[in-house]
């Protein structure tokens, strides 16, 4: 397990990464699954790595990505498909923890992108409507690295997520440097994508779900990553 304090230390994480896709069977691509709390800045860095691995790629003359960054968050149940819960208003109330996610539908496709190199699609999540999106994202045939960010993604206890265990060719874990400032992005991005009116009910969420959420999260993941990157 390595510690990653700063971004100008994720040159390691690319030449490692690029070293292990030499290693790769011909059908297989090499995933990697990130974790952490919420407003930790699993995005941020994902897509972060995936910029400078394609950036390297396009160095060594390639006229094609090599790496991806794919969201969990496609695969949220839809708000109509919440509502037919046995406790909708709890559903509605709790989304984003882990049983208001399409939790199969995520395993399965995830086994599909590691196991398979033809074009595979995957959801994203408009925040504007607050739904996925299905079949958005298209990931070619030339992706060599997929990077899939999320809550969940590297749960070891709670099926069916547990199931990824043994898929992930490496595991990632964002751990936030500043508590009170992971706090304040959640909350403004709680009122800007509309989940929330205003930072006073923002905080209210972040104590009454996301919090329950985040212990969840922290007493289900492995003892052990590849890297821990502070944020």
């Amino acid at each position: 397990m390595v510690d990653i304090h700063s971004e100008s230390e994720f040159e390691a994480i690319i030449e490692n990464l690029l070293c292990q896709t030499k290693s790769l069977d011909l059908n297989e691509r090499l995933l990697v699954g990130v974790c952490g709390v919420a407003g930790s800045g699993k995005t941020f860095i994902s897509n972060k790595i995936t910029k400078l691995l394609n950036e390297r790629s396009n160095e060594s003359k390639s006229n094609f990505d090599i790496a991806v960054c794919l969201s969990m968050d496609g695969f949220h149940y839809t708000k109509q498909q919440l509502l037919k819960f046995k406790d909708p208003e709890l559903a509605i109330k709790r989304r984003g923890a882990h049983w208001t996610f399409d939790a199969h539908g995520f395993v399965n496709k995830v086994i599909q992108l590691k196991y398979s190199k033809n074009i595979i699609y995957f959801p994203s999540f408009d925040h504007a409507k607050g739904d996925p999106v299905f079949d958005s994202i298209l990931v070619d045939k030339n992706i060599q690295i997929v990077i899939i960010e999320g809550l969940y993604t590297c749960m070891t206890n709670i099926e069916p997520w547990n199931q990824l265990s043994g898929v992930w060719d490496q595991t990632w874990y964002i751990k936030p440097k500043d508590q009170a400032k992971t706090l304040n992005r959640l909350a403004q991005r709680h009122v800007k994508s509309g989940i929330e009116p205003n930072i006073e009910s923002a905080l209210q969420r972040i104590e009454s779900n996301d919090n329950k959420n985040a212990e969840t999260i922290i007493q289900n993941i492995p003892s052990k990553f590849n890297y821990v990157i502070y944020n």
